[in-house]
């Protein structure tokens, strides 16, 4: 086949009542260069409260390529998601670089079907045909459309329902880590463990400006008449003891569970406000001192005179 043949065997399962059909067709892809994709078929309908279980196989050249993934009724339908090239689930053995990627179209207002694509993302540049098997109990229909533009409007469809936005548009590769958005709306940059947080990055970040919303109290309560502020003496104690500042965390706790910036700026105030009450009380007594002196002296000059 012109030194590009390989086989896909596409299995798509619905959760209805009825029967599976077996689709059985062949494709001529003519331009299988590096981003160009063939849309080979479509879901016809995806009655509500169901899935489709997608599985393809692929041979080229002696790689392996293989990808699954399971898409509700309800998670297609939306008119700003254009195509989305899923991401293998875990089911997937295969770790190297994809030789193919498949693209799903969510885009759709109203009832539509869900369409399918092949896209190249490494090697080859002969034409050749594809061997499909579809098996699904929903109505499918053969498509026959290639085209030549690499881009992915959307993102990987993850494992778990949320997307990852590849660092590159041509290639994916398991190893790397772009922009991931999980189903409650958690962003992780270079990573998929957010850890809880709703913005996650691994690396160095960089911002013009960034503002922390505290929703504790801010430590004006320092002045306060009832506060209880150490004396030097039990500061010095504390740091002679512990190492560090009374109310600020150790070397050792910000290497093991980091720092927020917003709890950490308002303890550096409460110290910054303590210090401001001891220096004010220091300056009260220099003075006092001071005026003391200050009497004496002029004591004795009169004395003198």
């Amino acid at each position: 086949m012109n030194g590009f043949r390989f086989t896909i065997i596409f299995l798509l399962f619905c959760q209805v009542t009825s029967g599976q059909v077996k689709h059985t067709f062949s494709k001529l892809f003519s331009q299988p260069g590096v981003g160009d994709w063939i849309q080979f078929g479509q879901i016809d309908h995806l009655p509500s409260g169901t899935f489709v279980n997608i599985k393809v196989w692929a041979h080229y050249d002696n790689q392996l390529f293989f990808e699954e993934f399971e898409v509700a009724a309800t998670s297609y339908g939306n008119p700003n998601l254009d195509w989305v090239e899923v991401a293998p689930k875990l089911t997937n053995s295969y770790s190297g670089v994809q030789s193919f990627a498949l693209d799903v179209n969510y885009k759709c207002v109203h009832s539509c079907p869900l369409v399918m694509r092949l896209r190249r993302l490494s090697g080859g540049s002969s034409s050749g045909y594809i061997n499909f098997i579809v098996e699904s109990n929903s109505g499918f229909s053969e498509l026959s459309i290639e085209g030549t533009s690499g881009v992915v409007s959307a993102g990987f469809l993850g494992n778990n329902g949320g997307y990852k936005f590849p660092v590159s548009n041509s290639t994916f590769n398991a190893s790397e880590q772009g922009l991931f958005i999980n189903p409650t709306g958690d962003i992780g940059v270079g990573t998929i463990n957010t850890g809880g947080y709703k913005f996650a990055v691994a690396g160095n970040m960089i911002a013009e400006s960034v503002k922390v919303q505290l929703k504790g109290s801010w430590p004006d309560y320092v002045f306060d008449k009832s506060y209880y502020l150490p004396d030097l003496q039990e500061v010095e104690k504390h740091i002679r003891e512990k190492g560090h500042l009374p109310g600020i965390p150790s070397a050792a706790d910000v290497r093991a569970n980091g720092i927020d910036l917003g709890e950490i700026n308002a303890k550096l105030l409460q110290q910054i406000e303590e210090l401001t009450l001891h220096i004010i009380e220091l300056s009260k007594l220099i003075k006092s001192q001071n005026d003391a002196q200050q009497k004496e002296i002029n004591y004795l000059k009169s004395k003198l005179k």
